[in-house]
């Protein structure tokens, strides 16, 4: 199959900062659409692999800006706890201070609830702005059965970031259950790059151990959940 290439103490924490309200980018003017990856996620923590993934994506899909946007409540992690909206969003804030055309959205933090992707993408559709949905390989298994899947592609162009190396395998068998239409254009989006190590799962866990592989965080990010004492017993 070809691809697209695209390259490569605690005892007395601090307080968050107020959590922002993020808003969708307006284009820069009359003529000029304005291209916006969209990245979503718990970000529980966001990690080193979030950040690649999206430098992959602004590249493959010639994007002017990326927002990242919070969940409330993944559709596809409920009943998982997760560490508080405001802190989710500072570690955003400190992972993207040097990335000048990233930023935080908190719009479906502010919604509240189970956080659908079709509810993000009609809300920030609009004349003037293209939108990109930016997507890991990862996501690849559950995407067939999203919410409003079809509507989903409409409103968005898909761009799926490797993860892993199965994700080869993934992406055929997610074009087959999608059908010809949606299948094409979830290939035509796929972005194959070295697969980046990083997963919040494995992060917290690791955290939870009091071990941290040396660039698995942003170190502005370690050194916040370290001050907070977030996931546990931190290596200091």
């Amino acid at each position: 199959r070809s691809t697209p290439a695209c390259p490569m103490s605690p005892d007395n924490p601090s307080p968050p900062p107020p959590m922002p309200s993020g808003q969708a980018p307006e284009p820069s003017g009359p003529g000029q659409a304005l291209a916006l990856g969209l990245l979503g996620g718990s970000f529980n923590p966001v990690h080193s692999g979030h950040l690649a993934m999206a430098r992959a994506a602004m590249v493959a899909g010639n994007l002017g800006e990326i927002l990242f946007i919070p969940a409330a409540q993944s559709p596809h992690k409920r009943g998982k706890a997760l560490a508080a909206a405001e802190d989710r969003v500072a570690m955003l804030e400190l992972a993207l201070a040097d990335e000048d055309k990233m930023s935080v959205a908190t719009l479906e933090l502010e919604r509240g609830g189970v956080s659908w992707t079709i509810d993000t993408l009609r809300e920030l559709a609009r004349p003037g702005v293209q939108l990109s949905l930016i997507l890991g390989s990862d996501n690849l298994p559950g995407l067939p059965t999203w919410k409003n899947i079809a509507e989903i592609f409409e409103l968005a162009k898909p761009i799926v970031v490797l993860r892993s190396h199965e994700a080869t395998a993934q992406l055929a068998v997610a074009e087959k259950a999608l059908g010809s239409t949606l299948g094409a254009l979830l290939t035509a989006g796929f972005c194959e790059v070295e697969a980046h190590p990083g997963e919040s799962s494995a992060i917290r866990a690791g955290l939870e151990r009091g071990v941290m592989e040396e660039g698995m965080l942003p170190q502005a990010v370690r050194a916040y959940i370290e001050r907070r004492g977030l996931y546990g017993d931190v290596v200091r």
